[in-house]
């Protein structure tokens, strides 16, 4: 996304864009994912795409069908049933993804079942969000300034100088006197305040606006229920914990300092949660929960130790029933591969390959405590 280059000015980013739409390389790919595609014969008791599925976090030994659960407003596949399976249901991006990228190129597909082939009829390259990389640079070799190409995709966006918003957000903490000619600032609305802990062993308390389409019991019920299944099987005490269902995006980032594609964040006692409609589009609200729950129980023996540690434990923990095992070696992602993950597919992948880790080093120890 250009929100990510920072120092580039919109004169360099037209320039680079019309560079990269006029070499005759990257003409051909534009051209190519123009057109629709037949992905076909993707099925997933193949060995390797029951490899992806299964590095994707998916368990069983037989699959009895795919089909299409939902769609987006756009048009794109929702989630992905996958009856026979544990689980049954998943993101399109993440079966995308768990394919092969390369041989799923896009959530805009169709699909038909012709006995035990099936095959994916879709158009385009990526995961449909945000900036469309060929799109714009198709805008841009037909002369579109940065601006223009920037306002095609988010609509309403303002380009402005980051010294001046600076400064404008230093008048408002009043830390220096307010110049005529800076422009004025809307407030930010509050983030949900911070509650006393509650009291006594595994309680939860949630926090959700007053909105909501889920009730604060509710979340109350489903996060206490997988804190009570989860620390059985850790051997752990549960303890108290606040968690804050965030009305908007906005909301969430303004009170975690988390990307977009964090689902949620865990500080000791305290989770955060991204809006419930994103998390319907990913995982879903009941896994995100869970693996947060997951995180807060294992977090103050594992804290002290490498990020694919805790995180790889949380997800681990949190799937029900027997966990196969990933043969061969794993590669364990660097703490900023998880951190400070550039993206929601590499952010998404790192976690897979923590999982993996942990499961692999789980083996070689004496209980989930002795990994490292």
């Amino acid at each position: 996304m250009v929100g990510h280059d920072v120092g580039v000015d919109a004169v360099t980013l037209g320039e680079m864009m019309r560079r990269r739409a006029t070499a005759s390389p990257d003409v051909q790919y534009f051209s190519l994912f123009d057109e629709t595609v037949t992905y076909g014969r993707l099925w997933a008791q193949s060995g390797r795409y029951a490899a992806g599925l299964a590095r994707a976090g998916v368990r069983g030994r037989r699959l009895d069908d795919v089909v299409v659960e939902s769609r987006t407003a756009s048009g794109r596949v929702g989630r992905v049933g996958l009856p026979g399976l544990e689980p049954a249901s998943m993101n399109s991006n993440d079966f995308r993804l768990a394919l092969g990228s390369t041989a799923l190129r896009s959530t805009a597909f169709t699909l038909v079942r012709d006995g035990d082939r099936i095959t994916f009829t879709g158009r385009g390259y990526g995961h449909g969000v945000g900036m469309c990389v060929i799109g714009a640079g198709r805008r841009a070799a037909r002369g579109e300034t940065a601006a223009q190409i920037l306002g095609r995709y988010y609509p309403g966006l303002a380009l402005e100088d980051v010294l001046r918003v600076a400064t404008s957000s230093a008048v408002r903490r009043g830390s220096i006197r307010p110049v005529a000619s800076a422009a004025p600032v809307p407030p930010v609305p509050p983030v949900l305040p911070v509650p006393p802990s509650p009291k006594g062993d595994g309680q939860v308390r949630a926090l959700v606006a007053a909105a909501s389409p889920v009730k604060a019991q509710d979340l109350e019920r489903m996060a206490g229920q997988a804190q009570q299944r989860i620390a059985s099987r850790l051997g752990v005490s549960p303890a108290p914990l606040t968690i804050r269902l965030h009305a908007s995006l906005d909301g969430f980032r303004r009170a975690t300092g988390e990307p977009w594609w964090v689902s949620a964040q865990v500080r000791g006692g305290e989770i955060d949660l991204a809006p419930v409609a994103l998390l319907d589009q990913r995982d879903g609200l009941e896994r995100a929960v869970a693996r947060a729950v997951a995180e807060a129980l294992v977090s103050p023996t594992l804290g002290d130790r490498h990020a694919w540690v805790r995180i790889g434990a949380a997800r681990y923990f949190t799937r029900a029933g027997s966990e196969s095992v990933a043969e061969g070696r794993i590669r364990c992602p660097e703490d900023a591969e998880l951190t400070g993950a550039v993206s929601v597919a590499a952010r998404r992948e790192a976690e897979a390959r923590a999982e993996s880790c942990f499961a692999q080093a789980l083996q070689r120890v004496d209980g989930w405590r002795a990994v490292r």
